[in-house]
C-alpha cells in the first residue's frame, strides 16, 4: 500500500508541478520502476530518442546520452501545455517465431492460451485480425508479397510473405 501511495503521489506531484506553470515548455518525464524520482527533460534539450539494443536511449542536445532498460522504467510521460500523453507498462517485449517464415499461404505462432492477434503491413495498416487466436494456422494467401508484423497481447514478430 505504501509503495502504491508513493507512486500515485509522485505522479500527482509531477502533474501538479507542470500544470501550475501555464507557460512551461514541453517536457518529457521518465518514471523509474523503483518508484524513485522521475527524470524530467525539457523537450528542447532532447535531440533524439531511439530504441536500440533493448534500451530507450535519450540523446540530449549537449551530446549526453541517458539510457534506460525496460526494467528501469514504469512510464514515459510527454507534457505539452497541460496535455499529457504517456507510455505505460514499459517492458521488454517477448519475441515470437512465425512458422514457416517466409510465408506462402499459411502461418502460425506459438501462444500461451487465447489472445487477440493482429497482422499489420510495414506501413501500419491492419490486414488480419483474429480476436481469439489459439495457435492455429492463419490463412495469409490473400496478402500481397512483402514484410508484415504480427502482434498478440504479449508477442511481436516479423515475417515475409512470398
Amino acid at each position: 500500500m505504501k509503495k502504491h501511495f508513493r507512486k500515485i503521489f509522485a505522479g500527482f506531484m509531477f502533474v501538479a508541478s507542470t500544470a501550475l506553470s501555464w507557460a512551461a515548455p514541453p517536457q518529457m518525464a521518465f518514471l523509474p520502476a523503483d518508484e524513485g524520482t522521475p527524470e524530467v527533460f525539457p523537450v528542447a534539450e532532447i535531440s533524439t530518442i531511439s530504441f536500440a539494443d533493448g534500451k530507450v536511449n535519450v540523446m540530449k542536445s549537449c551530446n549526453h546520452m541517458v539510457s534506460y532498460t525496460p526494467g528501469q522504467l514504469s512510464k514515459i510521460v510527454f507534457d505539452s501545455d497541460g496535455l499529457y500523453s504517456s507510455v505505460e507498462g514499459v517492458t521488454e517485449g517477448k519475441k515470437a517465431t512465425v512458422t514457416p517464415n517466409p510465408v506462402i499461404d499459411y502461418f502460425s505462432i506459438e501462444v500461451d492460451g487465447a489472445t487477440p492477434l493482429t497482422v499489420y503491413t510495414i506501413t501500419g495498416s491492419r490486414v488480419i485480425y483474429v480476436p481469439d487466436y489459439r495457435g492455429t494456422q492463419i490463412n495469409a494467401s490473400a496478402l500481397a508479397p512483402g514484410i508484415y508484423i504480427v502482434k498478440t497481447r504479449s508477442l511481436t514478430a516479423k515475417f515475409i510473405k512470398l
